[in-house]
């Protein structure tokens, strides 16, 4: 995987040139309005859940957010949950909260099944039941054709420790690496953790964000908290990346 060398190096270029970056702005979100159910996928199955959706109204970007993809992965799927309070000003969202709830449900990466939902992308129509579920996720992410997704995933422990926490991951490139030097300079700005937010390229082959950036173009930021600390930490670190990205894509 590539580090965060290469972005520092882009900072550089663009700092030589005059470019600013701005200050993150302090934004506001007051519409209580409700999402709505978007679909059941995998209606009738043990794999059955939710996505549900939200219009603002106004015209801007699509956002989809994913949680809960590995069941023990705690912090992604409760600040997916708590995602559902989140009114953007603009545009539109879908949320899956729990993608794989049998998995939640035993507190473990996989269903009974062991099969990883994270790499069993772009999923098969006549597949396992877990290959049918990312065939659905899929097929609402083409529908949708979403600016950004975002994919809500813990990890054992820091990167610093050969893991994965605290970093976020990115399959596409070009100008969206502009985007996720603004990103780690907000969070590791305003969360101060012990080890500092981080980046990786090169997602594993057939997960959510290989795929998608491969096949779809869509640009997918994998956030990685670290279980080992504290889950009100985790949970608002997700919370804080996640509308930050949303702000970043915002019109």
């Amino acid at each position: 995987m590539r580090t965060i060398t290469f972005l520092i190096s882009i900072a550089l270029i663009f700092s030589l040139t005059g470019y600013k970056q701005e200050e993150p702005k302090a934004v506001n979100y007051t519409n209580n309005s409700q999402y709505e159910l978007y679909k059941v996928l995998r209606e009738g199955g043990k794999e059955e859940t939710e996505a549900y959706y939200y219009n603002t109204g106004k015209e801007g970007s699509k956002i989809f957010i994913i949680g809960g993809t590995h069941g023990n992965e705690t912090a992604g799927f409760m600040a997916a949950e708590k995602l559902l309070e989140f009114h953007p000003k603009s545009g539109e969202i879908i949320i899956i909260p729990k993608a794989n709830k049998e998995a939640i449900e035993i507190n473990s990466r996989t269903s009974n099944n062991n099969i990883d939902l994270n790499r069993s992308y772009p999923g098969k129509l006549e597949g396992n039941d877990i290959e049918k579920l990312a065939y659905e996720i899929f097929a609402i992410i083409e529908e949708f054709d979403p600016d950004v997704i975002i994919d809500l995933h813990e990890s054992l422990d820091f990167h610093t420790e050969g893991r994965l926490g605290n970093s976020i991951i990115l399959g596409i490139e070009g100008d969206h690496l502009l985007k996720v030097l603004d990103l780690l300079e907000y969070i590791n700005e305003v969360d101060k953790d012990v080890v500092e937010f981080t980046f990786f390229g090169s997602p594993p082959k057939n997960s959510l964000n290989e795929t998608v950036s491969n096949v779809l173009k869509i640009p997918v930021y994998t956030v990685e908290t670290s279980r080992k600390n504290e889950i009100d930490k985790r949970v608002n670190q997700q919370l804080l990346i996640t509308k930050k990205i949303i702000e970043l894509y915002e019109n």
